[in-house]
């Protein structure tokens, strides 16, 4: 049985999930439930907080509680649950679920019916579970990464010739993360950086910038 606690929330003590949309809470998506707020005289519907104090689903709330100075809001906490996970199990069917809510309820094992993913993301979570270990995927769910990450990588291998090898795509996806370099890839692939210095880059685990050097 899935459990969860209620209890008032201190709200500084709430930390925003990384993959909450900015456009959810611009001071235009805020204003008319600050207005609902104001009338009810409080937040009557609660948050939803996974064990570690990460917002899962809630973020306009906290920002009006914010923008409010308000103490406190009204919370159930999931102490078994991440939240990227609990955001896709609270959601399923009240709306689209995007590739790394996918990926996350996957991993988690969550009770969605998966026969309504697509085949092109199914796919690319079965690569990447065949190329990464539990803990590397965990990475990848924990910072809202979508599945798509492994066409970058693919991308990358075929530009320095290293295509069909499966150590060299699993460094690349581990380089993207532990360096942010997922874009600077691209752009280096763009302007045609030589490919000596991308695989580099890969083994040393360094950044390459546009000026075609590495740190």
């Amino acid at each position: 049985m899935i459990q969860r606690t209620y209890r008032d929330m201190p709200v500084n003590d709430i930390k925003t999930a990384g993959f909450n949309l900015p456009v959810r809470t611009t001071p235009a998506a805020l204003e008319q439930l600050k207005v609902q707020v104001l009338a009810a005289g409080g937040i009557l519907s609660p948050v939803h907080i996974d064990g570690n104090g990460v917002l899962a689903d809630g973020h306009r709330r906290v920002a009006v509680a914010r923008e409010l100075q308000m103490e406190t809001v009204p919370a159930f906490i999931w102490p078994e649950w991440k939240a990227e996970a609990l955001w896709v199990w609270l959601n399923a069917g009240s709306m689209d679920i995007t590739p790394s809510q996918w990926f996350a309820a996957v991993f988690h094992g969550l009770p969605l019916d998966t026969a309504n993913m697509p085949m092109s993301i199914r796919r690319r979570i079965e690569r990447l579970s065949e190329l990464l270990d539990h803990e590397e995927l965990a990475r990848l769910i924990e910072l809202g990464r979508s599945p798509t990450i492994i066409d970058t990588a693919a991308y990358v291998a075929r530009y320095c010739e290293r295509d069909g090898d499966p150590a060299f795509l699993k460094r690349t996806i581990n380089w993207f993360i532990d360096t942010q370099s997922q874009f600077s890839a691209r752009r280096a692939i763009g302007e045609e950086a030589p490919p000596d210095l991308i695989i580099e880059a890969i083994e040393e685990g360094s950044q390459i910038h546009s000026q075609w050097s590495m740190e």
